[in-house]
């Protein structure tokens, strides 16, 4: 049987996963040319990658004299900041280590960047959240029909597993919860995937050091309903994988685990 008997999830929420507050919403530098520390202030709120790079941008153009551009790569995940001023052999430095630094939310160490017109983020943001999986995965080929257990209310009947060439697999898992706002926050999880942005899954939540990229599966409508078992809730999801990066596994390797 292919099952997988720990297993975890993890996301980067990018869609109100920044939150900004008096303690960690400011930016210091210099601009080409040098002259006097900048510094720009973010009004302290709960963001996007979208809207923190739009505010970040519009409080460094009101603080300095020049222009800067802000962006966050959804390739890697990072924050980009550009000055989009460009005198020849003119440079902009960035102190990340001045009080209430926004430094770690975008992803920068907290140090003197410089030497250069556009800075790449040091890390990736926001941080992942994890949730670990309470019931093993197993591909949806050797699960049960709803429909033969007695104790959960069909929802959508069986589904099988397909494959589309040797890169794709697709397994279901069965998520329970133990309180409705547990359930709920999910659901919200649950909502932005469908959206079509992948997430990464540890099979052996033992081990973060190797995981699979993977989406809610995207040829199904995914369970959005709770199901009701012995007092708790659960949801039953289906995972696909969309490709390995570095680090990564392949799902055909974590069969019968």
């Amino acid at each position: 049987m292919s099952i997988i008997k720990r297993a975890r999830i993890g996301w980067r929420d990018a869609t109100n996963g920044y939150v900004v507050t008096s303690s960690n919403n400011r930016i210091c530098w210099k601009e080409v040319g040098g002259g006097a520390l900048i510094t720009a202030t973010v009004t302290p709120g709960t963001y996007s990658d979208l809207e923190l790079a739009a505010a970040l941008k519009e409080a460094m153009d009101t603080a300095g004299a020049g222009t800067y551009a802000v962006w966050r790569d959804g390739d890697d995940e990072k924050f980009q900041l550009q000055q989009l001023e460009n005198p020849a052999g003119a440079v902009f430095n960035i102190w990340f280590a001045c009080a209430s630094t926004i430094a770690l939310e975008i992803g920068f160490d907290e140090s003197y960047h410089g030497g250069a017109l556009t800075y790449g983020a040091d890390f990736a943001t926001p941080d992942i959240t994890y949730l670990d999986l309470t019931e093993p995965v197993r591909s949806p080929e050797f699960l049960p029909d709803f429909k033969a257990r007695s104790d959960l209310r069909s929802l959508s009947g069986r589904r099988r597993s397909t494959r589309h060439g040797a890169a794709v697999r697709k397994w279901e898992a069965d998520l329970w919860f133990n309180n409705f706002n547990e359930a709920d926050e999910f659901f919200d999880f649950l909502t932005w995937a469908w959206r079509g942005a992948a997430f990464r899954w540890w099979p052996d939540k033992t081990n973060l050091h190797r995981w699979v990229e993977v989406q809610i599966g995207n040829t199904q409508t995914p369970v959005t309903e709770r199901l009701p078992l012995f007092k708790n809730f659960a949801y039953r999801i289906m995972l696909e994988q969309v490709g390995n990066n570095q680090g990564t596994i392949d799902l055909e390797d974590l069969q019968d685990r």
